[in-house]
C-alpha cells in the first residue's frame, strides 16, 4: 500500500504512527505542498493523507485510514474527556508556533520556493497573521503554553498516553506534541520528552528534536 503524505501534517502523522505501531509497511510518498493535481485526481480535493489500498482504491481522512489499518482493533475506545479538552485548548497555540517554522526546516514537501510560498500564503490567511509577526511573539506563546504542558504531564500515562500499551489517545496526542518539537526553547518535562521518544522508538516516526528552530 502507498501513503501520500506531508511530513509536517499531524493528520498524516496519525496514519504513519498507527502503521508503525502495527508493523504495517507502507510506501510513503511525500507530495510537494503546492501539488494540487495529485490529491484532486485521487479524491476530488486537496487533502492528505491519502492511502492507496491493495486494490488500488484511494482512502482519505486520517481516522478512516487508521481504522482500515487497525483491523484487530488496537486503537478502539475513546479519548478521555480531559485529554480531548486539553487538545482543543492548545490547538491555536500549536498552529501559531509550528506553522511559521514548518518551512524553516528541510522537509520534502517544501523542497521548492513555490511550495514554501504556497504554504505561507495559505496558512497566513488561515491564521490572520504574517509568519514573521507570529515568530516575533514566540516568548508570549511559550509562556501561554507552560501551564498546559504541566497539566498534560499530570494526565500522561506511562509509557504511553493511557498506560502500558499504545492506544487511540496516542493517535491523537503524539502528532500534536511532535509538531511542537519543531519549536526551539520549549520547556519539555522529562515525562513528555520520554513519551515522545517511546513512540518514536516504537513506530519509527521521528520528532524534530535536534533540528528545532
Amino acid at each position: 500500500m502507498k501513503l501520500y503524505y506531508y511530513d509536517h501534517c499531524p493528520f498524516c502523522v496519525r496514519v504513519r504512527l498507527a502503521a508503525g505501531l502495527l508493523g504495517q509497511p507502507l510506501e510513503e510518498i511525500p507530495l510537494a505542498n503546492d501539488d494540487e493535481d495529485t490529491p484532486i485526481k485521487l479524491v476530488g480535493k486537496k487533502v492528505l493523507p491519502i492511502l492507496i489500498r491493495e486494490d488500488g482504491s484511494p482512502l482519505a481522512e486520517s481516522l478512516d485510514i487508521v481504522a482500515y489499518l487497525d483491523r484487530d482493533g488496537h486503537f478502539g475506545g475513546a479519548v478521555r474527556p480531559e485529554l480531548a479538552k486539553w487538545l482543543q485548548a492548545v490547538n491555536g497555540l500549536v498552529h501559531k508556533l509550528a506553522m511559521p517554522r514548518n518551512i524553516m526546516v528541510p522537509l520534502p514537501e517544501f523542497a521548492s520556493d513555490s511550495a514554501k510560498n504556497y504554504y505561507r500564503e495559505k496558512k497566513e490567511a488561515f491564521l490572520g497573521e504574517r509568519f514573521s509577526d507570529l515568530l516575533a511573539q514566540t516568548p508570549k506563546f511559550l509562556a501561554e503554553l507552560d501551564s498546559p504542558l504541566r497539566t498534560l504531564t499530570e494526565l500522561l500515562g506511562e509509557p504511553y498516553a493511557a498506560g502500558a500499551v499504545p492506544g487511540i489517545e496516542d493517535i491523537y496526542l503524539f502528532p500534536v506534541l511532535r509538531n511542537l518539537t519543531i519549536v526551539k526553547g520549549l520547556p519539555w518535562s522529562e515525562p513528555l520528552r520520554q513519551y515522545l521518544e517511546n513512540l518514536t522508538a516504537k513506530s519509527g516516526v521521528a520528532t524534530y528534536f535536534g533540528r528545532s528552530v
